[in-house]
């Protein structure tokens, strides 16, 4: 009777702490979620996401010249980010001699990885909760949402007024073409990105178009050709579309077709035919005018992979320097000075002779030149003294087979 009770009693116990277990799980995984996507449950976030990515998506058959427009939320703190089809980062580009602060070249200001969310070789459209603050170099946010979209394409914007205004130029661009913005879009509200930061409106700044956190924002899509779709914010007269974009389109466009080709070249193995192209592609000074740090750097990179597979070593070390000279943001930059150190080491190599090693190095060397060991017979002296010398010297073909 008693052993009936203890044991009903501990069943019921095992019950009340394993369903106590189960909520506290639950709870927690509930809370995890909400504060890794505040918008995963159909806020306003990604409501807004999936709504703006099926209208662009729209584009991918439409005809050039057309046009739309779609309301889009984006709430305190949080950015809607564009992605190019291609794998490289959203730049941000900052003149300072055009701000009157230096007399510097056109340098990176900020930027934003494209993230391992969005399928390689689409576009891609991303919703960024809790953007970093603007004093850091690369942006990151505390969770991101992103639609891959296929058939379209996104580039440069270089007009301040397309975008929802920014004295800080944090994503913003300008009209004069001295602080674009690359491969992709930025589109946030500036006095709920930075709540506390206050600036006087610049002259050109489009102040009624900030809005107070709740209201919406309404964007303006443009087709332009081919696959380019052009992405503002929507103004009566205002064209997304600008001579520069498509420039830089065409840039990209003829840019990254010879790096796919490049690329299939190296995993083929045909380094000789890579170094062609790259060649090619580097001897071209309009194209290098126009290329972005991170284009230049991955271009740089790759001559030095196929100059190592013609075993031009000399030729593979000058690019990796180059690589690693150019870098802003220094994806490649790791991978550049391990090859450029095994570019090193195979140069010296293979400008070494048997005969420049000692003997105790010359048949375990770690150029693994085959070397042997042998022996001279040298007389010193008036009166000859016979004595045995060793020294490293290349096989003969007999002492090889």
């Amino acid at each position: 009777m008693l052993r009936q009770l203890f044991q009903s009693k501990k069943a019921t116990l095992d019950f009340v702490l394993g369903l106590i277990l189960m909520i506290a799980l639950v709870t927690a995984t509930a809370m995890i979620g909400f504060k890794i996507f505040k918008f995963g449950t159909g806020g306003a976030g990604l409501k807004s996401l999936n709504k703006f990515a099926a209208s662009i998506d729209e584009f991918s058959t439409a005809g050039q010249g057309s046009s739309s427009s779609v309301v889009l939320e984006i709430e305190e703190g949080d950015v809607v980010f564009g992605f190019s089809k291609y794998d490289a980062p959203l730049m941000k580009m900052y003149n300072p001699t055009v701000a009157g602060i230096g007399d510097s070249m056109t340098v990176l200001h900020k930027f934003i990885r494209k993230p391992t969310e969005c399928e390689s070789g689409l576009a891609c459209i991303c919703y960024c909760e809790g953007h970093s603050t603007h004093d850091e170099l690369e942006a990151t946010c505390s969770a991101m949402a992103c639609k891959s979209i296929d058939g379209v394409n996104f580039q440069r914007i270089t007009d301040q007024a397309l975008l929802v205004p920014s004295d800080d130029y944090l994503w913003t661009g300008t009209s004069m073409d001295s602080h674009p913005l690359l491969n992709g879009f930025a589109l946030y509200n500036r006095e709920t990105l930075f709540p506390k930061v206050a600036f006087d409106p610049a002259p050109n700044a489009l102040v009624n178009m900030r809005k107070p956190l709740g209201e919406l924002t309404h964007i303006r899509i443009e087709k332009g050709k081919d696959d380019l779709v052009a992405i503002c914010v929507y103004q009566e007269g205002r064209q997304c579309l600008s001579e520069e974009m498509e420039k830089s389109y065409n840039v990209a466009k003829k840019t990254q077709d010879a790096i796919k080709a490049i690329e299939q070249d190296i995993t083929d193995n045909n380094y000789g035919q890579a170094v062609q192209r790259l060649n090619v592609l580097l001897s071209d000074r309009e194209l290098l005018e126009q290329l972005d740090s991170y284009t230049a750097e991955k271009l740089y990179y790759l001559k030095g992979i196929a100059h190592l597979g013609t075993k031009e070593y000399g030729l593979a070390e000058e690019s990796f320097e180059k690589s690693i000279d150019v870098a802003e943001i220094g994806m490649f930059t790791a991978d550049a000075k391990a090859k450029l150190d095994d570019a090193v080491r195979l140069k010296e190599c293979k400008e070494l002779t048997c005969e420049q090693l000692s003997t105790s190095e010359c048949e375990t060397n770690t150029c693994g030149i085959p070397c042997i060991v042998m022996e001279k017979t040298v007389h010193e002296g008036e009166e000859p003294l016979t004595t045995t010398q060793k020294y490293c010297t290349t096989p003969s073909l007999d002492i090889l087979t």
